[in-house]
Order: C-alpha cells, then structure tokens, then sequence
C-alpha cells in the first residue's frame, strides 16, 4: 500500500496521552477502514474518465 498523506493523523491521535481505550478502538476501527479503501482504490487500474468513475 502506498503511504497517503492521512494516514499518519489517527497514528498520532492513538498516541496522543489524552487518547482513553474507547478512543484508541473507535480510532482503530477507522484505519482498517481507511486502509481497506486505499487498498480498493489501488486495485483500479484504469486512467483517465473512467479511472475517476470507479474511484
């Protein structure tokens, strides 16, 4: 997977000391989301008009 520019903001959040578990897992749950959309997004492999559509 590619490094996006978002990626390291929920990292940094989960490590931020005022960040309680609760936080931490709902944090958690949004990365592997994250991470899943990139992933789909990457598997596209079309250009230009049509790229723009299936993303």
């Amino acid at each position: 997977m590619i490094q996006t520019p978002h990626k390291d903001k929920p990292i940094a959040a989960m490590n931020n000391p005022k960040c309680n578990s609760k936080d931490k897992d709902i944090i958690a749950e949004a990365q592997k989301a994250y991470e899943f959309w990139v992933s789909e997004m990457d598997r596209i492999s079309s250009t230009g008009k049509e790229r723009v559509v299936q993303l």
